[in-house]
């Protein structure tokens, strides 16, 4: 019995072990559309993998580009804030310009006003002393100067002279200061 079951198992071994040359053919055929399978499942994944690297690049770069676009904004924004801190300080000394041009203008009003009224007192003390005494003029007082005294003047009275040499007479003289040929200086 040992034997015949040794031989009993040796047959089913065999009997199950061995396959036809159909069932090779068909094996192999199946082995063949598996890789070929194996290839394309191996290129979609290659794809995939690509598909998805690109995007990840993209970002990479996007996110690369918004931190330097970020550096840049907040290098601007300090120089906005830098600006606008200049424009107040300029409007500050614009205020101050203006204040001040405002005053100057006041006194500059305000001395030629004292300038007109001191002019029309003149002209009226002029007016009234030269219908009082026609002697009393420019000319009066020059010739009182040089010594011609009472006798320039029409009506015998000459004017009284004011001190030698000064400047307003002068001035109106037509005389320039430092000429030493006037009597009296």
């Amino acid at each position: 019995m040992t034997r015949a079951l040794v031989v009993l198992a040796v047959i089913a071994v065999v009997a199950t072990g061995c396959a036809s040359r159909g069932e090779v053919r068909q094996l192999r055929s199946e082995l063949i559309q598996l890789r070929s399978e194996l290839v394309q499942l191996r290129a979609e994944l290659n794809g995939a993998r690509a598909a998805q690297d690109s995007p990840l690049r993209d970002i990479a770069r996007a996110n690369a580009d918004v931190q330097g676009l970020d550096a840049r904004t907040r290098e601007l924004a300090s120089s906005v804030r830098e600006t606008s801190d200049e424009v107040v300080r300029l409007g500050a000394r614009i205020g101050v310009t203006e204040e001040a041009v405002r005053a100057t203008r006041a006194r500059v009003d305000d001395a030629a006003a004292a300038i007109v009224e001191a002019i029309a007192r003149i002209a009226t003390r002029s007016a009234a002393s030269a219908a009082a005494d026609p002697c009393a003029g420019a000319g009066a007082r020059a010739a009182s100067r040089v010594g011609r005294g009472a006798a320039a003047c029409a009506t015998g009275r000459a004017a009284p002279a004011r001190a030698a040499g000064g400047a307003g007479d002068r001035r109106r003289e037509g005389v320039r200061r430092g000429d030493g040929d006037l009597p009296g200086t």
